[in-house]
């Protein structure tokens, strides 16, 4: 919202009817975010009951099958080979009875680790994606810096923008890096990035680092070359972040097994926010023809 508006504003293009269709995009896009936010609300509401209902503890089948054979055993003559098996199987199923306790504890460890709200989400959510305007306040208060490129007769075409990356890039690296290492897991040592195999570090640069950078590359390439300048911005930005928000929301519904224990209202909510997602980035494209 606000890397769009901003432009829009800044440029005056808010009040012609291409302004206008992006603005009802805008609206359209809003409206399926909140459907979104609603339905994530819900399936943590559901999360959160099925937690803190109390579970009847079941009675341990290795403990009643341990006592049913000390009960045997002392009702029963037997002989030795029979008291060794009946001790072999006792020292069984106490593994078994430890192991059971093990998992149990680690489950309640589990269980013990702090659950966000939906509130504390969402304006996690917000805070990121006005930071994340940034990014678009540098193409457009640095249109000087873009003009300059463009004068230059070393710069390629479409390459004018990458000025842009050169102080974007830079600036922000440094504070993800940094908290890059404060926040890795602890029981991970430092050393595992010189140990890891280097098809994972391929792997890793080819599926994240190179289509963040692709989106952005063409964001700027489409701003400075095919789109109108006065609306370029203003076009270019949301259609980039719907689609990686409708993305995104489409991975973790269908791929990624996220609302696999969801009930149905809130499906039909993170359905509804996806299908006027996609309505509002039609918007977008539809209006360089108006």
């Amino acid at each position: 919202m606000l890397g769009t508006f901003l432009p829009l504003a800044y440029y005056g293009g808010i009040k012609s009817a291409t302004g206008g269709v992006i603005m009802a995009g805008l609206a359209v896009v809003s409206v399926g975010l909140y459907f979104s936010a609603a339905s994530l609300r819900i399936r943590e509401l559901d999360f959160a009951k099925a937690k803190r209902q109390p579970t009847e503890p079941a009675s341990d089948p290795v403990v009643s099958n341990i006592d049913e054979e000390a009960s045997n055993n002392d009702n029963e003559f037997s002989d030795e080979p029979q008291q060794n098996e009946a001790q072999e199987n006792s020292k069984g199923n106490n593994n078994m009875s430890i192991t059971s306790t093990s998992k149990i504890s680690t489950e309640r460890s589990a269980q013990d680790e702090p659950e966000y709200s939906v509130f504390v989400k969402i304006s996690l959510c917000l805070i990121a994606g006005i930071f994340c305007s940034m990014l678009q306040f540098d193409f457009i208060f640095g249109q000087n810096l873009i003009d300059v490129a463009e004068n230059d007769s070393a710069t390629p075409p479409g390459g004018s923008a990458a000025i842009i990356w050169l102080f974007a890039i830079t600036v922000g690296a440094i504070p993800s890096i940094i908290y890059g290492f404060y926040s890795s897991p602890k029981e991970i040592p430092l050393k595992t990035i010189w140990m890891c195999p280097w098809w994972r570090h391929l792997l890793l640069i080819c599926s994240t680092s190179l289509p963040w950078v692709a989106q952005i590359h063409l964001y700027g390439l489409a701003a400075n070359v095919f789109l109108p300048k006065d609306f370029a911005a203003s076009i270019a930005w949301p259609t980039v972040m719907t689609t990686t928000v409708a993305q995104g929301m489409a991975l973790s519904f269908w791929c990624l097994g996220e609302w696999t224990t969801a009930n149905d209202e809130a499906k039909c909510k993170q359905v509804t926010g996806l299908c006027l997602t996609l309505i509002g980035v039609v918007l977008f494209m539809v209006s360089v023809a108006v």
